[in-house]
């Protein structure tokens, strides 16, 4: 017998066992030949064979991938007779992160690399015939993806950076060895159980004596003797552990559980279309092993992940229907996905039990049973009172085996919620196998905290099995183990179960488990209360905006007697579902993920809007003014601001006109009755307003309203806040203080905000402005500006109502903070033990006191739209309109506004945000009342931008693209942003049939009266308002001259008419170039009714050299421009009158198309004559670069260029520059130089610098090759230069957009020697396909193009700095040297060119943030 430290040893070389032979369970027998294919597109069908042979998307050599491509690698295989009815197994050597296996052309399988188990992994080599029919070929192919880059999800965790690239190896075909796995998993089986099992027990003094036994028998190298012989030892070995493995269990051993999962997250780590390819891979999987395996049987949760495969993987559902029809695929969960269970409101609860447990009864004909929630941040504490009105009675989770701090007191009870209602609830295991290791420690508690500590409850544990994720579910080796265990002495019995089946036996122990009562709070990952906050307000706008139109659609109903139809909201509300997965909403997702759930939420807000707006005719002077509460409401609300002149016609209604917080006109309107769950029709008539006193006394220290007296300190806190009726002060410390802290948690830096972060909160506001911008009968307004951290800025007003005790904050944070949480405390001297904070349907009552570890943990809770803190006789309340944490401690108040963590998205939650919030004392204790009080409501800004062009309807140049692309990007920003373009000829012809007509009126223009059509066209989700009039719009854009000013002073009247009836009142109207400069000026000099009062405008000046100069008499007779406009002061210029300049008088704001072209135009070297008004407004002119569409110019993907490149696989970009070089005639060697330009050949282009060198520039050995057209010299200049440079130099005068394409491919240089560049695009294109740019340094071009330092070796590009010849020829020969001489800083200057972010997505925010500053 050998002693312990003996046995250790030798346990050590039967482990080491297990590895040496873990190679031997499959036998290679064929290797494939394979083709491959190669795509960024995520396929959902196996492509075509011949695709494979297709030199764009073959794979040079073997080498594939780059972060976000899948490779497919077809084959076939035909078994040999001698394989007749044996199963057989394909092991793909070919690198990637997950796979899919199709077989004869259906999903049969998975490969995930991604998670590495021995040598290989976990699902490695698949069966893909269970019975092989000789000489019957089997068609094979793989899908693997690539991979793509995630920085971590811990505070500075960064994930080495890699390229995604991969060498694929083999593919073969492959027998399994059982007698060898047998061998694995028996001899596993024991030594787990020698691992776990006491030292003082009989049981493992038995396992030991086998075990030494099966050394006795065991040939461990099996190099070292033939196959036989070590297949023999294995066999002997299997004998000697037999009557180990058959002892069985007494009868008071507990149960193991078991059912396969794949906790599968919507989104998380990857963006939401991959998520569609891990459910098809692991499902495929799945029936595959349900087939090798007949006692298995595995669960599948989140019904919209079953509705995604009916959608994408016909072929995947039609198996579903099939194995959950036979009865050991269980669809179940009861929801529609996974949902966040704190954050959405009752009804949207209500809706995941709807949809998810209506879908599976119409699809599948099965009953939802069990609520399967295993991975979300908390429970609230109304979920068993839903749970029960769907006939779910069974909870399971595992989330709160997370705690921080406290063990939770059950694994199963009862679950009681706050009506009374009861549930069911378990919390199983998930990520563990099958085997004694992982049963007995989840279970009996062997060396692992989470087990079944109350043992006398329930003798059982739910046990879901499998890798998630993506990582495919169960693999065969855990369903191999499970069968070992059934009944094993020293182990917890197995037997396999479902769900279903599962919550039934709990049910049936109900009467003795212990009760639970009240909210499932999670101790970790509180920080998910406030993260991504825009994300959280698009959920609250969106579920109000939901109710609305269900209100709206049931009254229509009702009113009409018809069947309401809610089809035309079902794709509205399943956006607001699944962006409730838990981690979306939670904002726990990495970059790609939120930016899709920002996209789709917008995009819902819009559609929803307009819907709404479409069940309302547009009427003059009147608004519609709609109240979701079931109660009669008279409360205030904002109407863009009423112009002078008009008076509301309702009795007993008082206006007051106030700034908003963001800086927005507006009107507040007091007492309109609304009726309940109803609407209320205010009408404006022509009336003077009665004179208006103000019911506030204010002397910058002290404020008396009518039922308050309030005092407030230097920074514009309130210290002291009294209630006139009692006397009765609330106040214990500054009231809104804001208190920042740095927020670097012990781990799970998005999620989580830690209790020792909360010691380090201090006031952190710096005032730097305080202004009363409201003082009237209804309402006072104190407008604060502060700065906070390194570079916020807050921006609130504190307002005031004369009959109200509520003050309310109305707050845009301009937050740039990382590792940083933001809080507004309010200290009050009231003393309770709880407060009450609103959950779905009701509210929860949690301590104020840190009495014990359970308390302290609580540290910050979740509240929806009030928190309330209330002694018997009197309380006080704090409303808010989006934000979801909130920390109480004694008698203070803490809302939580704004979170900095940057894992996994590493931009952290920088941006611009409005919201608000209020407190509100009450004498008397808590009621009814402060529910209804908590009703919020915010509204996003809409701009409408005017334009001569939009592309891609109408495009002569640049402005066609900023005004096509820039609305997209600013709906991803939550911006309603809308276009109104001339319906030209080129429009009519190609969109047509996509047009629909709105209405038609007539405007006068001198002395006729002119047709005006208005037509709609929604186009790539953006809504553009089309001006029709055959006239003036039906042959050219632009006509030049006085018929071109005729076109568009006829425009700029059409718009200004049509706006009244559109149905959308923007708040900004976005005006482009001289074509629409005259809106500004006829807007704020002839129309001043109560619609085009309340807006603002912008006015861009894309290039001031264009200015719409006309005679006097033009705008006399044409635009009834009064002569005392006429002027200097206003719109004429060197003795006419100019559009533009009229537009730079009277605009509420200005832009340019670059920082360096705001600064220029103030001089009159580039001012063209309008130096002086732009140096007056200078300060409210600003220079924003426009964007390029990313997505058209790419290199990765372009299909107009003959190799598809990218910065990490440059190779095919010298594929670009030879076939380019070749097809113009370029005959030089490939290595030299080639510089390009696409342009017009004008001077302001530089061209005459052009003309001047080239022929000295050729001296450098370089090739040029010119695209574009222009002055005839110009043309004439280029000709005779291909003349004395043939075959060096060529041209193509006009334009060909594939030939541009191609030459931002493959030149090496882009020469753009500007005079003037008021933005530029073409280096922003060059520099996305790594061409460098040589430019002059003038507006848009110095502010893009970083001009290379030899020395840090920074920079994009080259340039120089005067308008002079010999300077651009001086840095053209520096750019060849380093491209000849430097080729590492070659390579360095392009990947840097191709990093640069020129998305319109960027100049949106710049355009966002400017739009508030102009409200």
């Amino acid at each position: 017998m050998l002693n312990d430290a003996q046995n250790r040893k030798l346990i050590g070389k039967l482990k080491r066992a297990l590895e040496v032979f873990e190679p031997y369970v499959f036998t290679k027998i064929a290797q494939l030949p394979y083709t491959m294919y190669e795509t960024a597109d995520r396929l959902e069908t196996v492509p075509d064979a011949t695709l494979a042979a297709v030199p764009e998307t073959r794979p040079t050599g073997k080498t594939w991938g780059g972060e976000g491509r899948y490779c497919w690698f077809l084959t076939q295989y035909t078994p040999p007779n001698e394989l007749a009815g044996q199963s057989l197994y394909l092991y793909p050597e070919l690198g990637g992160y997950e796979a899919m296996l199709w077989v004869n052309g259906e999903p049969y399988g998975t490969f995930a690399t991604k998670i590495v188990v021995t040598r290989h992994g976990n699902h490695y080599c698949d069966c893909f015939t269970r019975a092989a029919v000789p000489g019957t070929p089997v068609q094979l192919a793989i899908e693997f993806y690539a991979g793509h880059y995630v920085i971590g999800e811990q505070p500075f965790e960064e994930r080495p950076h890699r390229d995604f690239r991969f060498t694929a190896d083999k593919i073969s075909v492959c027998t399994k060895n059982q007698d060898v796995l047998d061998f694995i998993l028996d001899m596993r089986v024991l030594l787990q159980l020698v691992e776990k099992l006491p030292e003082t027990s009989f049981r493992r003094a038995e396992i030991l004596n086998v075990l030494t036994q099966v050394h006795q028998v065991l040939y461990y190298d099996p190099t070292a003797t033939d196959a036989e012989t070590w297949h023999t030892s294995l066999a002997a070995a299997r004998r000697v552990m037999a009557p180990a493995l058959a002892q069985k269990n007494g009868g008071s051993a507990p149960t193991a559980d078991l059912v396969g999962h794949s906790h599968i997250d919507t989104a998380w780590l990857w963006p939401m279309d991959e998520t569609i390819k891990k459910i098809a891979r692991t499902a495929a999987n799945q029936f595959n092993l349900l087939d090798q395996y007949p006692e298995y049987r595995f669960i599948q949760s989140a019904a919209y992940h079953t509705w995604l495969m009916e959608q994408h993987y016909p072929q995947v559902f039609r198996q579903l229907q099939k194995r959950v029809a036979d009865g050991r695929f269980e669809l179940n969960g009861a929801v529609w996905v996974e949902c966040d269970c704190n954050i959405p409101s009752g009804e949207s609860l209500v809706r995941q039990f709807l949809w998810g447990t209506r879908y599976i009864r119409d699809k599948f004909g099965k009953e939802q049973r069990v609520f399967w929630l295993p991975d979300t941040f908390g429970y609230s504490a109304a979920l068993p009172q839903i749970m029960q009105g769907f006939g779910v009675t069974g909870f399971l989770t595992t989330k709160l085996a997370w705690n921080d701090t406290n063990r939770f007191p059950y694994e199963t009870f009862v679950w009681k919620g706050i009506d009374g209602s009861s549930v069911v609830a378990h919390f199983f295991v998930i990520d563990t196998w099958p085997d004694p290791a992982g049963l007995l420690e989840r279970i009996e508690g062997i060396g692992y905290k989470d087990h079944i500590a109350r043992k006398q409850a329930f003798p059982e544990r739910l046990v879901a099995f499998g890798y998630g994720d993506g990582g495919g579910g169960p693999q065969f080796e855990m369903i191999e183990a499970a069968r070992r265990l059934q009944d094993l002495e020293g182990c917890p019995k197995v037997e396999y179960t479902s769900a279903d089946a599962f919550v039934q036996k709990l049910e049936a122990a109900a009467p003795t488990l212990p009760v639970y009562d009240g909210e499932l709070y999670l101790e970790l990952h509180r920080g998910t209360l406030t993260a991504k906050q825009q994300i959280k307000k698009n959920n609250r706008m969106a579920e109000n905006l939901l109710r609305m139109l269900e209100l709206c659609l049931t009254r229509s109903a009702v009113a009409t007697h018809t069947p309401a139809d809610g089809t035309a909201l079902r794709p509205l509300w399943n956006t607001l579902l699944v962006n409730q997965f838990h981690d979306i909403l939670p904002g726990s997702c990495i970059a790609a993920a939120n930016d899709r759930s920002l996209h789709d939420m917008a995009e819902m807000l819009h559609t929803g809007s307009e819907l709404l707006r479409s069940w309302f005719a547009p009427a003059q002077n009147c608004y519609t003014v709609l109240n979701p509460l079931d109660e009669p409401c008279r409360d205030v609300f904002y109407l863009p601001q009423i112009a002078s002149g008009f008076i509301a016609q309702e009795p007993g209604v008082t206006l007051q006109n106030v700034v908003l917080a963001d800086g927005t006109a507006a009107t507040a309107v007091y007492g309109l009755e609304r009726p309940a769950l109803g609407a209320a029709v205010l009408h404006f008539v022509p009336g003077e307003q009665p004179a208006q006193t103000s019911r506030f006394v204010y002397n910058g220290k002290t404020l008396t309203t009518p039922l308050l007296q309030v005092q407030l300190d230097e920074l514009g806190r309130i210290t002291s806040l009294v209630t006139r009726a009692d006397g009765m002060q609330w106040a214990d410390g500054p009231m809104n203080t804001l208190l920042m802290a740095e927020d670097v948690s012990a781990g799970w830096d998005g999620w989580d905000i830690d209790a020792d972060c909360m010691m380090k909160l201090q006031p952190a506001a710096r005032l730097t402005k305080q202004t009363v911008t409201a003082d009237g009968p209804q309402e006072f307004r104190l407008h604060s500006r502060y700065e906070l951290g390194t570079a916020t800025i807050l921006e609130q007003d504190m307002i005031f109502r004369a009959e109200s005790t509520l003050v309310e904050w109305q707050t845009v944070l301009h937050w740039n903070e990382k590792h940083r949480v933001l809080k507004a405390a309010f200290p009050t001297n009231l003393r309770a033990k709880t407060a009450r904070h609103e959950i779905q349907f009701g509210y929860i009552e949690r301590p104020t006191t840190a009495n014990d570890t359970r308390e302290q943990a609580m540290f910050e809770r979740c509240n929806h739209r009030y928190t309330d803190l209330s002694e018997p006789g009197r309380g006080l309340s704090i409303f808010n309109d989006c934000k979801y944490g909130i920390s109480v401690q004694g008698g203070t108040m803490a809302l939580t506004l704004a979170k900095g963590g940057t894992r996994p998205d590493e931009r952290g939650d920088v941006g611009t945000y409005t919201f608000r919030y209020a407190i509100q004392p009450h004498a008397e204790g808590f009621s009814a009342k402060v529910p209804r009080r908590g009703m919020r409501f915010d509204r996003l800004p809409t701009v409408l931008l005017v334009s001569a062009e939009c592309a891609p309807i109408s495009k002569t140049g640049g402005l066609a693209d900023v005004v096509g692309t820039l609305p997209k990007s600013l709906a991803a920003l939550g911006i309603d942003a809308r276009v109104i373009t001339p319906y030209h000829r080129c429009v009519k012809d190609r969109y047509r049939d996509q047009v629909e007509h709105m209405f038609s009126f007539s405007v006068d223009l001198g002395w006729r009266s002119q047709y005006v059509g208005i037509e709609k066209l929604v186009l790539d989700g953006v809504t553009i308002y089309l001006v029709d009039n055959e006239y003036y719009f039906g042959d050219r854009i632009y006509r030049g001259g006085v018929p071109e000013g005729e076109q568009y002073a006829f425009f700029t009247r059409a718009v200004l008419d049509a706006i009244p009836n559109l149905g959308f009142f923007p708040d900004i109207l976005h005006c482009n170039d001289w074509h629409t400069a005259m809106i500004p000026v006829l807007l704020r000099t002839q129309y001043g009714n109560y619609v085009h009062g309340r807006m603002k405008t912008l006015l861009t000046i894309h290039n001031i050299a264009y200015q719409g100069k006309f005679g006097f008499e033009f705008f006399r007779d044409l635009l009834r421009i009064e002569d005392k406009y006429l002027t200097p002061e206003f719109i004429e210029l060197n003795g006419c009158g100019a559009f533009l300049k009229g537009g730079c008088v009277f605009a509420d704001r200005l832009s340019t198309v670059s920082p360096s072209y705001a600064d220029e135009i103030c001089t009159p070297y580039y001012g063209e004559g309008l130096e002086g008004i732009l140096s007056a407004r200078r300060h409210q002119l600003s220079g924003i670069i426009n964007g390029i569409d990313t997505k058209t110019f790419n290199p990765f993907s372009d299909p107009l260029i003959p190799k598809k490149f990218d910065k990490g696989h440059l190779k095919g970009k010298q594929v670009c520059k030879e076939s380019l070089m070749f097809d113009m005639g370029l005959h030089a060697d490939p290595r030299t130089p080639l510089i390009a330009m696409v342009t017009r050949m004008t001077p302001q282009k530089g061209f005459d610098l052009i003309a001047r060198v080239l022929d000295e520039m050729m001296y450098f050995d370089i090739c040029f090759l010119l695209l574009g057209s222009g002055a005839r010299k110009y043309e004439t200049f280029m000709r005779e230069a291909e003349n004395r440079h043939r075959g060096r130099v060529c041209s193509y005068i006009g334009y060909n957009e594939e030939l541009a394409h191609r030459i931002y491919a493959g030149a090496d240089m882009l020469l753009m020697p500007s005079r003037f560049e008021p933005c530029g695009l073409s280096q922003m294109i060059a520099m996305r396909y790594g061409t460098l740019p040589i430019v002059r340094e003038t507006g848009g071009l110095r502010d893009t193009v970083k001009p290379y330092n030899k020395y840090t070796g920074e920079g994009n590009g080259f340039s120089f700095a005067n308008y002079n010849a010999h300077e651009m020829k001086a840095t053209v020969e520096m750019a060849v040297n380093v491209y000849r001489n430097e080729p590492e800083a070659w390579t360095r200057l392009q990947r840097n060119a191709m990093s640069e972010d020129f998305s319109f997505a960027r100049s949106a925010e710049d355009y966002a943030r400017l739009y508030i500053d102009i409200l």
